[in-house]
């Protein structure tokens, strides 16, 4: 069994049932009725259950959790005789049942048994079933399909309907970002691009890749930090089909993302850079402009022009701090993630190199305070890390600086944030 406790019970089972506990059946006679592998077990116990091994299929397609009332609702069984062959595979080991029948959560008892039962469905009827199955939650489960669009965009890709899944996987992955789970998001993101790039080209596709390109970079940096390398051909690929659509406001963010990555990494190219964003804000909103200023205020402070950072940040900051009374609203949000909080940073850098260290503290604390409203823990230890680094420049008590960075620590291991876990760890070590 190579020590795998599931093959061991199983093979418990087969000796068991055929009566071989004793050893008098003789070698040969045993090794005619062991399987040979797992999975050869699970088929058995799965073609044991006769007329009932469609229910056991039907359900491995369903998930390794499912109701009994969506498995009523695309069974082709009925109620009775469903009942009856549920019942038949839970006596049988392989389902688990919690619950009264008719609203019963049913679950495989172990994933390579949902597997096994998966796979025995001929690849032409699995297709069939994943289309009948996302038809039926969206016409008689709504809220399933509403609450978990991930379970759905499966069901789509499952059956071979690429528009569909790509709009699902499209909702997942911005609900999953909103929640701030970002490995999820990257993920259902990931999952909708890939199958986009099926799709036949044209001007209809290159909006979803836009807003797919744009969605999934939150997430990417918010895990891998600002100098990711697959960030650079992402925010590349961007640029190409923005210019292409004529989109300015779109293609203003494209260009602040693709500065930002070379400002970070160090790389003399995020001067024309700031250059190309500050060109294509010129006849466009505020925010934007914003974007802009704030490119260039950050190309000043690490070039050493300290007064002419704080020319450029100080109002920008003043922008963003109006801008952030109302961060439960959509835009607001989007608006104070690109920017908003790193030119609040690099101002009370500035700040502390001009000798204003009560100024430099305070712009720290309100950057702060509008990253707790705000709620985005990615957000959120950027703006500690920063704190704690600028407390220990300003000589403020350890123990407050030790405070900080184990925030910075706790919040960065849970969410998986790799940048702001090794700042805090510098700062605590």
């Amino acid at each position: 069994t190579d020590g795998v406790p599931l093959f061991l019970e199983e093979l418990t089972r087969t000796v068991v049932e055929f009566g071989m506990v004793d050893n008098s059946a003789g070698q040969e006679a045993l090794e005619s009725v062991i399987p040979g592998t797992l999975r050869d077990s699970l088929m058995a116990r799965l073609d044991a259950l006769g007329s009932s091994k469609e229910v056991a299929q039907l359900g491995a397609l369903l998930g390794r959790r499912f109701q009994f009332e969506v498995l009523a609702a695309v069974s082709n069984k009925s109620e009775s005789e469903l009942r009856d062959e549920v019942q038949r595979v839970v006596d049988s080991g392989l389902l688990i049942r919690t619950g009264e029948l008719s609203h019963a959560t049913l679950r495989f008892k172990h994933a390579l048994i949902q597997d096994v039962a998966y796979e025995s469905l001929l690849r032409r009827r699995r297709r069939e079933l994943h289309k009948e199955v996302a038809e039926c939650l969206v016409a008689k489960f709504p809220d399933i399909a509403e609450s978990e669009p991930e379970i759905l965009a499966w069901h789509y890709k499952e059956a071979g309907l690429g528009a569909e899944a790509v709009e699902a996987f499209s909702v997942a992955g911005e609900r999953a970002l909103v929640s701030c789970a970002y490995e999820e998001a990257v993920h259902h993101l990931q999952s909708a691009l890939d199958l986009l790039g099926q799709e036949p080209e044209g001007k209809d596709r290159d909006v979803r890749e836009i807003a797919l390109l744009q969605s999934i970079s939150t997430p990417l940096t918010a895990l891998h930090g600002y100098t990711y390398p697959k960030l650079e051909p992402l925010y590349a690929r961007t640029l190409e089909l923005e210019e292409r659509s004529g989109n300015i406001g779109q293609r203003t963010l494209a260009l602040f993302n693709d500065w930002a990555f070379h400002a970070v990494s160090g790389d003399r190219r995020s001067e024309p850079a700031a250059e190309r964003l500050l060109q294509a804000t010129q006849d466009v909103g505020q925010r934007e402009q914003d974007l802009a200023r704030y490119a260039l205020g950050s190309n000043a402070f690490f070039s050493g022009y300290v007064d002419r950072a704080l020319t450029h940040l100080t109002p920008v900051v003043d922008s963003f701090r109006q801008a952030t009374d109302d961060l439960r609203d959509p835009e607001s949000r989007k608006a104070n993630s690109a920017g908003a909080f790193t030119a609040w940073m690099v101002r009370a850098w500035a700040l502390v190199l001009a000798g204003h260290l009560d100024k430099a503290w305070q712009s720290i604390c309100d950057a702060l305070e509008a990253a707790q409203r705000k709620g985005d823990p990615f957000v959120l230890v950027q703006v500690l890390s920063h704190q704690a680094m600028v407390a220990h420049e300003l000589a403020h008590d350890p123990s407050e600086i030790a405070q900080i960075a184990e925030r910075t620590h706790t919040i960065s291991e849970e969410q998986h944030l790799a940048q702001t876990l090794q700042s805090s760890r510098l700062v605590l070590g």
